[in-house]
C-alpha cells in the first residue's frame, strides 16, 4: 500500500471552506426545524387546551425562525473569518492530515472536523448564538402553559367588564333617544358633554377577537425578553382595554342620570299634561332666544314655567267668554330683544310670575319704564344694563 500523502494548503484551504459552509447550513436547519412537532419533545404544550395550542405553536415556531435568521445574518458576516480560522487550525494540526484522511476520515479526524467552525473564535461566537436560541424555544415551551392560563384568566374577566359596560349602555341609550326623538331634542346642546361620554362608552366596548390578536402581537414582540417583559407585553392589551372599559362604566352611570334628570326637569316646564304636547309660548321663546329661554326655563321652578307660558299665551280653554285671546309672546320680545342675558330672563320670568298685574298690563308699564324713564325701572344692578333693541 502507497504511502499516505500530506494534503497541500489548497486542500486543507477547500476543506477548511466547505467544513464550515456545512456546520452554518446544517445548524441554521437545526434552529428552523426546532419548532416542528417531530422536533419538539413529547409532552410541549400538552397543558395548553387544544383549541388555543395552535396559536402557541405558531409563536414557537416563529421564535424559531427568528433564531434561525438571526444566525444567517451573522454567519454571512462571519463565514470569511471562520473559514480562514479553521484553516489555520487545520495547517497546525499534528500529524498533518493525508490524502487518505480526506479520503476515509477516522473516527478521530471526523470527530476534529465536525468540532471544527466551532473551534473557532469567530465560529465560538455563532454557536454561542445557536445555543441561546434553542435555549430561547425551550423556555416559551416551558413558559407557554403559565401564560396561556393567564390570558384566559384575564379574557373572561375582561368579558365580564364587556358585559358590565354593555348593561349601562342599554339604560343609556334610552335615555338618550328619549331625548332625540321627542321635542326634548332641543336639550342635546345642553348635554355635549354626556353625549361624548356615551359615544366614547360605545368605543370602550372591548371587542375580544382584537385584543386576543393585538396579545398575540405583543407576545410576537416580545419573544426571547425576560419573563416579565413577555408577561407585561402578554396582559397589556388586556389590562388597557378593562382600565377603558372600567372608566367608561364610571362615567356612564353620571351621564345616564344627567339625560334623565334634563329630560325630567324639560318636561315638567315644557309639556303641557293636558294636551301632552310643548306649551306654544315656552316654544316661541326658544325659536326667539334659542338655547338662552331653555336655560333660563329650566333654571326656574316647574310652577313658574308653566305660568309663564299661561301667561304670555294664555290657552282657549282658560279664558273667560269676554276675554280677548291675546298673545303676549311678541311683546315680551319686544321689551327683551334677541340678545337678552339669561340672567334678565330669569329675572322677567320670576317678575311676571309674582306680579299681582294682568300679565299685558305688567308689560305696558316695563314697558313705558323702560323707553320713558329706564332709571325707574325695577331693574336689579346685578343684571347690568338692559339690552338695546334690536334694529
Amino acid at each position: 500500500m502507497p504511502a499516505p500523502i500530506p494534503v497541500t494548503d489548497d486542500q486543507l484551504r477547500r476543506w477548511a471552506t466547505e467544513r464550515v459552509d456545512r456546520w452554518i447550513d446544517d445548524t441554521e436547519s437545526r434552529l428552523r426545524m426546532a419548532a416542528e412537532p417531530t422536533q419538539m419533545p413529547p409532552q410541549a404544550l400538552a397543558g395548553i387546551p387544544d383549541r388555543r395550542r395552535p396559536k402557541w405553536r405558531d409563536l414557537v415556531q416563529q421564535l424559531a425562525r427568528t433564531g434561525a435568521d438571526a444566525f444567517r445574518k451573522a454567519a454571512a458576516q462571519r463565514r470569511p473569518d471562520i473559514a480562514a480560522q479553521a484553516f489555520a487550525l487545520l495547517r497546525a494540526a499534528e500529524p498533518r492530515l493525508t490524502d487518505r484522511d480526506m479520503a476515509q476520515p477516522s473516527a478521530a479526524v471526523k470527530t476534529m472536523l465536525d468540532g471544527l467552525a466551532a473551534q473557532t473564535e469567530a465560529g465560538a461566537a455563532l454557536a454561542a448564538l445557536a445555543t441561546a436560541s434553542y435555549a430561547t424555544v425551550a423556555e416559551l415551551l416551558e413558559r407557554a402553559p403559565l401564560f396561556d392560563d393567564l390570558r384566559a384568566a384575564k379574557t373572561v374577566e375582561l368579558g365580564y367588564v364587556r358585559d358590565s359596560l354593555l348593561n349601562l349602555i342599554a339604560p343609556f341609550s334610552q335615555a338618550q333617544a328619549a331625548v332625540t326623538g321627542s321635542s326634548a331634542r332641543k336639550l342635546l346642546p345642553l348635554l355635549v358633554e354626556e353625549t361624548a361620554v356615551g359615544a366614547a362608552a360605545r368605543a370602550a366596548v372591548p371587542d375580544l377577537a382584537r385584543v386576543e390578536h393585538d396579545c398575540d402581537l405583543a407576545l410576537r414582540n416580545s419573544l426571547g425578553m425576560s419573563l416579565g417583559e413577555q408577561y407585561r407585553a402578554l396582559v397589556g392589551p388586556l389590562n388597557a382595554a378593562r382600565t377603558a372599559a372600567q372608566t367608561a362604566m364610571d362615567r356612564l352611570a353620571p351621564a345616564s342620570a344627567a339625560y334623565g334628570a334634563m329630560l325630567a326637569a324639560f318636561r315638567d316646564r315644557w309639556i303641557d299634561s293636558h294636551w301632552d304636547r310643548p306649551y306654544s309660548a315656552l316654544d316661541k321663546l326658544f325659536d326667539f332666544y334659542g338655547l338662552t329661554a331653555l336655560r333660563a326655563v329650566l333654571a326656574i321652578s316647574p310652577q313658574q314655567a308653566r305660568k309663564v307660558a299661561y301667561q304670555l299665551d294664555p290657552p282657549y280653554d282658560r279664558l273667560r267668554p269676554d276675554d280677548p285671546a291675546i298673545e303676549l309672546v311678541p311683546d315680551f320680545c319686544r321689551i327683551f330683544p334677541r340678545n337678552t342675558t339669561e340672567n334678565v330672563l330669569i329675572w322677567a320670568f320670576n317678575e311676571l310670575t309674582n306680579t299681582t298685574e294682568e300679565p299685558g298690563a305688567w308689560l305696558r308699564s316695563l314697558e313705558h319704564q323702560l323707553t320713558g324713564n329706564p332709571a325707574t325701572t325695577p331693574w336689579p344692578p346685578e343684571l347690568g344694563p338692559p339690552a338695546p333693541p334690536d334694529n
